[in-house]
């Protein structure tokens, strides 16, 4: 009986110290998943403005001096000369990725 009650008083410190644990890591990958949000909301005020004209789109023009300009025809994937929101979405996680900044120059 008393072997019992070692094994239960056990079971219950493992978990006792497993669900604090489990519990934090949650909280560190929503953390994750909030500037992950902030990221984008980065991105959609950046878009906005450059987006002079606010035509939805960004043309070559509207790219000069930014950090788009360089490789716009890279990143203009439909080749109409503008860069659709989703088409600067796509840029900015591309270089995100390869760790250039996504701030206007």
């Amino acid at each position: 009986m008393q072997a019992r009650k070692l094994i239960t008083a056990a079971v219950a410190a493992a978990f006792a110290v497993a669900l604090p644990a489990y519990a934090a890591g949650d909280k560190a990958s929503s953390g994750s998943s909030a500037s992950g949000a902030s990221k984008k909301e980065d991105a959609g005020r950046e878009f906005s403005q450059l987006d002079k004209n606010k035509d939805g789109s960004i043309s070559r023009d509207e790219a000069k001096g930014s950090e788009h300009e360089k490789d716009f025809s890279k990143y203009d994937k439909n080749n109409d000369g503008k860069l659709s929101k989703s088409e600067f979405n796509a840029a900015e996680k591309a270089e995100s990725s390869t760790g250039s900044s996504s701030h206007s120059k």
